[in-house]
């Protein structure tokens, strides 16, 4: 079962909307599959960014990672990674403009993607007034 957070990274950040008749996602074994307009495509079982770094930060470049969108749609990411419980911090910056201040969303968790993700769910939610 996909973490809820995962969704809303693969919904709200990557801006894949489910199809369950994408190529592969109509095999009941294999799940339904998230699709991007730009033909990107996912299974949703193998989309995890709350537990996979490299779908989380990847190369920072990559629009198939949360970092890769989020700086995509204009922010940057300070990372802070440290051994222990609750230890990461992840902050998404959208820079200022000369009639505004710098906003930031932040995630602190367990993991680096834990709170990755954490920050861009704050993120898109601050954004989309949800």
């Amino acid at each position: 079962m996909m973490a809820d957070i995962d969704r809303e990274m693969a919904e709200k950040v990557m801006e894949w909307h489910e199809d369950s008749y994408a190529p592969w996602g109509g095999l009941p074994h294999e799940g339904p599959s998230w699709v991007r307009e730009d033909g990107a495509m996912i299974l949703q079982r193998d989309f995890t960014p709350s537990t996979d770094i490299s779908q989380a930060l990847g190369d920072s470049k990559s629009l198939d990672t949360v970092v890769g969108m989020m700086k995509k749609k204009g922010y940057d990411l300070i990372l802070c990674t440290y051994s222990g419980q609750n230890k990461n911090t992840a902050t998404f910056l959208l820079p200022p403009t000369a009639w505004d201040v710098p906003h930031e969303w932040t995630g602190k968790a367990d993991t680096p993607a834990m709170a990755i993700c954490l920050a861009a769910k704050a993120c898109v939610e601050d954004k989309n007034g949800d």
